[in-house]
C-alpha cells in the first residue's frame, strides 16, 4: 500500500507518464488518463497539459488560474469556465445560452445579480422570468407580458420610440410621464391626426393645459355635465352652479326686455322686472337731478353752471355756511316775512350789500329777543356798529372777540337786570388770563406760567385784578405778585393752578394789600424743611395780604406762609398736606414784630409736621379752625432770638388723631412762649400728650378745653411744666396709660385749676410732681380713675378748695398739708 504505482507512455520505456500515490498526476500534455466507473480522490485531479487544460479541477491553483474550465470542438475554447473567483463563463459559437426546464434544471438562483450579459449579447427567454432585479440594455419582450407578482418599479425610464399601449392602473399609486416640452397625446385609432393634447409645464402662465381641437366636454357619472367649446363659449348642461359653497339656480329660459336677474334668498335665481337697479327718466343740461320715484330722476329747481348756482325758488330751511353773493340783490338767510316781529318767529338776517369785510351802509341785522350769535363776521372777531350817519362814518360800538372776550366802547346802560356768567376785561381794571393778549390754556398739559404772569403784570401797573377762568393751569415756576393792590381770583374749586416743579412756590407775594380768592392750587408732594420752597401761598414782607376760600394740595414746606407780613389773614381755607413730606398747613412767623395775623375757618389735614404753626408769632387770631391726622395738631413756638410766641387767641377748634401732641407749647429761657388763651377747644384721640406745656411757658390760660383719649403708654391728658399756668372748666378724659392732669416741678410755680373734671384715667386724676408750687385747686372733679383722685400736694403755699369724686381705685386725695383744704 505504500508502494507507488507508475504509469509509462509507452512500454518497455523508462519515461514515467504518472505516478499513483496519494493523487493521480497525468505527466505531459498528451498523457491520457482512461479510467473505467468511479474515480474518488482526495486531492487535485488535473486532466490534459499545458497551459490550458482539457479538465482541470482541484483547490491548489495558483490566484490567476481557472478552477475547472472544459472544451469542445467548437470554435471557442473553453466553452465552459469557473474562474478562480468563481465566476462562470460560458462561450458557444451560438451566443445562446439554453436552460432547460424540467426539475431544476433551468433556474439560476443566488443573492447576488444571476445573470449579467455584455452590452452587445442579448438573453431570450422563452418562458417566465422570475427575478430580484434586471439589469440591462434592451428588453425585448416578443409578445410576453410584465407581471408583477411582487413591485414592479422602472425608475428613470426613457422611451425614445414607440408606443405605450394598452396600460392599465390599478392601485392608488399615480402614473408619472415626465418631459420637458413634451406632450401627453390623444388619439383615436380612426383618425389621422390626434385629437388634442395635455401638456404639464411649470414655464407657462398655468402649471397644466389641456387642448383638444373640437369641443371639450367634461362628465361624471357618465353624464355629460359641462362644454367648452372650440370657439371657447362655455355650455353648462345642467341648471345649476355652486358659487364659495352656495348653489344656484337658474332660470330655464331668458327673461323679457329690461329684466333683471334677482334671487330669493335661497338661490333661486328669476327675471324680474326693472325696480330700484333701474333708472328711469330724463334730465337737462346743468340742472341738478332729483328723485321723483324710487327708480326715477327728474330736473330740480337748482341749476349749476361754472361757479353760479341758481335756485329757482325759496329756502324754506337750513343754514349757509360759506359766503353768499348775489350782486346787489337782499340775500335772505331763513326766514323774512310779516311775521318776523313775533317773538316766536325765527330771525331774519338781510344785508342790502356788502363792502369788503365790513356791513355796507344801511346794512341790517334784526332777530328776534336772545337770539344767540355764533362765528365772526370779519376776521377772527365779531364787530357791532352804530347806525351810519354817512357811507364813512360808523362807530364801532362793541367787538366779540374769538376767545369769547368783548370790549364796548362805551358804558353799558341796561333798563331792567343784567345776567352775565363772566365778562372779561380786555384792559381796564379786570385782566383774564385766557385773553388773547395773554394767552393761557388752562388744559393741564399747556405750560401757562409766562401767560399767567403777564396778565399779573398787566394788572399790577393798574392795581387790577386778574380774572382766572374754570381750567387747570400748569406751572412750572412761582407766579410773583410784587406790585400792591393787586387781585388774584378764579371761579372756585374749578380754577386749578398746578405747579409741576419740585421745590417752586405756587404764588409768592412779595407787595401790601395783594388779595388772592377762589381757586385751588396743587403742588408736586415733596419740598424743602423751611420756606424756602415747595409752598402754596406765600407772603413775606407783604401786610394785609388776604387768601380768601383757597385751597392747597400736596406742598412739601408749607400749604400757607405767612413771613415777616403783619395783618395776613387767611379766611376759608384749607390745607391738604403730604404726610411724606416736611409739611405744614398754616405757618405763621415774624422775626422781629407782631405780626396781627387772623386765621378764621381754616382746615389743615396730614400735616407731617404741624397742622398751625405760630413760630416767635405774636398778637395772632386763629378762629374755627380744624386740624386733623397731623403730627402735632397746633403748635406755639418759641424759635427767635427777638420774639417768643405771645398774646396769641386760639378759639373754637377741633383737633384730633394727632400722632404725636394735639396742643404743643414751646419756649424759649429768654423770650418765653407767654400769655396765650385757649378756649373752647376739643382734642381726641392723641398718641402722645393731649396739651404740652414746657418749662419755658409762662401765664398761658386754657379755658373749656378737653382732651378726651389719649392711647400711648405713659402721657397724659394735661402735661404743664410752665409758670403759671390755668386751667379753667377743663376736661380730661380716658388717659389710657397715666395720668390726666399733671403739674410737674419746681419750675411750675403758681398753677390754677377751677372747675375741671378728670375722669376714667388709667392712673390718677391729678398728679402733682416733683414738688410744684403754689398752686390753686378750686372745684376739682375726679372720677373713676385707676389711682388716686389727687396725688401729692403743692406744701403750705398751695391751696384745695372743692375736691369731688368717687370711683378712684385708690382714693380721693393722698395726703394732707394743703395752706387750705376744704
Amino acid at each position: 500500500t505504500a508502494t507507488a504505482i507508475e504509469f509509462y507512455t509507452a512500454a518497455n520505456t523508462t519515461t514515467i507518464a504518472g505516478t499513483l500515490a496519494a493523487d493521480i498526476t497525468g505527466v505531459g500534455v498528451t498523457s491520457l488518463l482512461h479510467l473505467r466507473g468511479k474515480l474518488q480522490v482526495g486531492g487535485d485531479v488535473l486532466i490534459g497539459g499545458g497551459t490550458d487544460h482539457g479538465a482541470r479541477l482541484g483547490v491548489n491553483f495558483g490566484a490567476s488560474d481557472n478552477i475547472a474550465t472544459f472544451e469542445s470542438t467548437d470554435a471557442v475554447a473553453n466553452v465552459y469556465i469557473v474562474d478562480s473567483v468563481g465566476s462562470v463563463g460560458i462561450k458557444c459559437s451560438s451566443g445562446a445560452l439554453h436552460l432547460l426546464s424540467g426539475g431544476d434544471a433551468g433556474a439560476i438562483t443566488g443573492t447576488a445579480p444571476a445573470l449579467i450579459l455584455s452590452t452587445s449579447q442579448i438573453a431570450t427567454f422563452a418562458g417566465a422570468v422570475n427575478m430580484g432585479a434586471l439589469v440591462c440594455t434592451t428588453i425585448n419582450m416578443q409578445n410576453s407580458n410584465l407581471s408583477n407578482g411582487g413591485a414592479f418599479g422602472i425608475a428613470a425610464l426613457t422611451a425614445t420610440t414607440g408606443t405605450f399601449s394598452g396600460l392599465l392602473k390599478t392601485t392608488s399609486d399615480e402614473i408619472r410621464i415626465r418631459d420637458n416640452t413634451g406632450f401627453v397625446s390623444f388619439w383615436n385609432t380612426g383618425e389621422s391626426t390626434r385629437s388634442g393634447f395635455l401638456q404639464i409645464n411649470a414655464s407657462a402662465k398655468s402649471s397644466l393645459r389641456v387642448e383638444v381641437n373640437q369641443a371639450f366636454g367634461l362628465w361624471t357619472n357618465n353624464t355629460e355635465r359641462m362644454v367648452i367649446e372650440s370657439d371657447g363659449d362655455f355650455d353648462f348642461k345642467t341648471g345649476k352652479t355652486k358659487f364659495n359653497t352656495i348653489e344656484y339656480t337658474w332660470p330655464g329660459s331668458d327673461g323679457g326686455s329690461g329684466n333683471v336677474l334677482s334671487t330669493n334668498g335661497s338661490g333661486i335665481l328669476s327675471w324680474t322686472a326693472g325696480g330700484a337697479g333701474a333708472l328711469g327718466g330724463s334730465g337737462t343740461a346743468t340742472t341738478i337731478a332729483k328723485w321723483s320715484a324710487a327708480a326715477t330722476l327728474t330736473d330740480s329747481i337748482i341749476t349749476e353752471a361754472g361757479t353760479d348756482l341758481t335756485v329757482a325758488g325759496t329756502l324754506t330751511a337750513g343754514v349757509f355756511t360759506s359766503q353768499v353773493t348775489n350782486g346787489t340783490a337782499v340775500i335772505r338767510i331763513l326766514r323774512n316775512d310779516a311775521s318776523i316781529n313775533n317773538n316766536n318767529a325765527l330771525a331774519t338776517i338781510a344785508f342790502s350789500g356788502d363792502e369788503g369785510a365790513d356791513l355796507y351802509d344801511g346794512a341790517s341785522i334784526t332777530g328776534r329777543a336772545a337770539e344767540a350769535w355764533t362765528g365772526a363776521a370779519k376776521g377772527t372777531d365779531l364787530e357791532f356798529y352804530t347806525t351810519a350817519i354817512g357811507t364813512t362814518s360808523q362807530t364801532l360800538a362793541l367787538t366779540l372777540f374769538s376767545d369769547q372776550t368783548a370790549l364796548l366802547a362805551s358804558d353799558l346802560t341796561v333798563s331792567s337786570t343784567l345776567y352775565a356768567q363772566e365778562v372779561y376785561d380786555r384792559g381796564g381794571m379786570v385782566f383774564s388770563v385766557k385773553h388773547s393778549d395773554y394767552g393761557a390754556l388752562g388744559d393741564n398739559s399747556n405750560d401757562d406760567t409766562a401767560e399767567i404772569q403777564a396778565a399779573i403784570d398787566a394788572a399790577e401797573a393798574v392795581g387790577g385784578e386778574v380774572k382766572i377762568p374754570a381750567g387747570t393751569y400748569k406751572i412750572t415756576d412761582q407766579l410773583l405778585v410784587d406790585s400792591v393792590n393787586v387781585k388774584i381770583t378764579g371761579v372756585g374749586q374749578g380754577t386749578i393752578i398746578k405747579q409741576y416743579t419740585n421745590n417752586k412756590h405756587g404764588i409768592k407775594v412779595t407787595a401790601a394789600n395783594v388779595t388772592l380768592a377762589d381757586f385751588r392750587i396743587e403742588g408736586t408732594g415733596t419740598g424743602l424743611a423751611d420756606g424756602s420752597g415747595g409752598t402754596g401761598i406765600i407772603f413775606s414782607t407783604a401786610d394785609r395780604g388776604l387768601a380768601f376760600n383757597v385751597t392747597a394740595y400736596n406742598f412739601g414746606t408749607a400749604a400757607f406762609d405767612s413771613h415777616n407780613s403783619q395783618h395776613v389773614r387767611f379766611s376759608n381755607c384749607n390745607a391738604f398736606c403730604n404726610s411724606g413730606n416736611n409739611s405744614m398747613g398754616f405757618w405763621i412767623r415774624h422775626d422781629t414784630l407782631p405780626t396781627f395775623a387772623q386765621l378764621e375757618n381754616v382746615y389743615a389735614t396730614d400735616a407731617a409736621f404741624e397742622g398751625i404753626v405760630l413760630e416767635s408769632c405774636q398778637e395772632a387770631s386763629v378762629v374755627n379752625f380744624t386740624c386733623v391726622g397731623c403730627k402735632d395738631g397746633v403748635a406755639l413756638i418759641s424759635s427767635n432770638a427777638n420774639l417768643g410766641a405771645s398774646h396769641n387767641r386760639l378759639c373754637n377748634g377741633t383737633i384730633r388723631d394727632s400722632t404725636q401732641v394735639g396742643l404743643l407749647l414751646n419756649g424759649d429761657p429768654t423770650y418765653k412762649c407767654q400769655d396765650n388763651v385757649f378756649t373752647n377747644i376739643r382734642i381726641d384721640n392723641t398718641t402722645q400728650h393731649g396739651v404740652l406745656e414746657d418749662a419755658d411757658c409762662d401765664r398761658n390760660s386754657f379755658i373749656g378745653v378737653t382732651v378726651d383719649g389719649v392711647t400711648g403708654s405713659g402721657f397724659n391728658c394735661f402735661r404743664l411744666n410752665g409758670q403759671d399756668p390755668s386751667l379753667i372748666r377743663c376736661i380730661a378724659l380716658d388717659a389710657a396709660t397715666d395720668n390726666g392732669i399733671v403739674i410737674e416741678g419746681t419750675t411750675c410755680v403758681g398753677a390754677s385749676l377751677y372747675d375741671c373734671t378728670v375722669e376714667d384715667c388709667a392712673s390718677h386724676g391729678v398728679f402733682l410732681s416733683n414738688s410744684p408750687t403754689l398752686v390753686r385747686i378750686s372745684g376739682l372733679t375726679v372720677l373713676n380713675n385707676g389711682g388716686w383722685g389727687l396725688l401729692g400736694n403743692a406744701g403750705a403755699t398751695s391751696y384745695l378748695w372743692g375736691l369731688l369724686g368717687s370711683g378712684n381705685s385708690s382714693g380721693l386725695q393722698s395726703s394732707s398739708g394743703w395752706a387750705s383744704d376744704i
